[in-house]
């Protein structure tokens, strides 16, 4: 039965019951499904993940300049 479902011992399985039935799916295979359907609407030469890490990066770029105010550093005029 693992063969034909290919699945390993030891995977974890995804139960989905819709109109058709009953769907039983690897966590490595819902994951192949979803790349699939994303990538009919992604087009060729496009990186979704690229996009995100630098949408996250200039978001962490702009925090980080709200947050950090320059202040003086404290005087040193008492070592004198």
């Amino acid at each position: 039965m693992r063969k034909t479902l290919q699945v390993e011992e030891g995977d974890d399985l995804l139960l989905e019951v819709d109109a058709k039935g009953l769907h039983v799916r690897s966590i490595r295979q819902a994951v192949c499904l979803a790349q699939q359907i994303v990538a009919r609407y992604v087009k060729p030469g496009r990186s979704l993940a690229a996009e995100l890490i630098a949408e996250r990066a200039a978001r962490r770029l702009v925090q980080s300049a709200s947050s950090n105010c320059w202040t003086p550093a404290p005087s040193r005029c008492s070592d004198l």
